[in-house]
């Protein structure tokens, strides 16, 4: 017979032990379900290595994509940039690597590494890169009956 051998001893009732087997199967256990990807788990990373620069591009790499949240790594070339738009949900960058230029409504913030900013959800923004830059982009998106419409 297959399977993983297990002994238990004892139970929690306060009975004297007694030893009994049982045996585990694969099929007994159930798989972790994996909501991430483009990324290996149970691996310590570092998010800058995931995401390469290339000359005149912005590189990204999706983590995650559902109805509830959006997780993207990007790598922005020298004077590269995401134009003006609005999103449906708040928006959170953290800078990874470098340097952004970040505007949200009229106002321009200077990102340095290690910096976060939230851009809030229907409000026009834009990043754009002086020089290279690399950051990991959150959203989290409204339930639907949160939407306005």
């Amino acid at each position: 017979m297959q399977g993983l051998l297990i002994r238990i001893a004892g139970d929690n009732l306060g009975n004297p032990l007694r030893t009994r087997s049982m045996r585990i199967h694969k099929e007994m256990i159930p798989m972790s379900i994996q909501y991430l990807k483009n990324i290996e788990p149970e691996q310590a990373l570092e998010l800058t290595k995931l995401v390469e620069y290339q000359q005149g591009q912005i590189v990204s790499r999706t983590l995650a994509q559902n109805k509830a949240v959006s997780i993207t790594l990007f790598a922005f070339d020298k004077e590269e940039e995401i134009s003006t738009h609005a999103s449906d949900g708040d928006a959170m960058l953290t800078v990874l690597d470098g340097n952004a230029r970040i505007t949200i409504g009229e106002k321009v913030h200077s990102l340095t590494q290690g910096q976060t900013i939230v851009m809030p959800a229907q409000i026009p923004h834009a990043v754009a890169a002086a020089d290279r830059f690399k950051m990991m982009l959150t959203v989290v998106f409204p339930k639907p009956a949160e939407k306005e419409s």
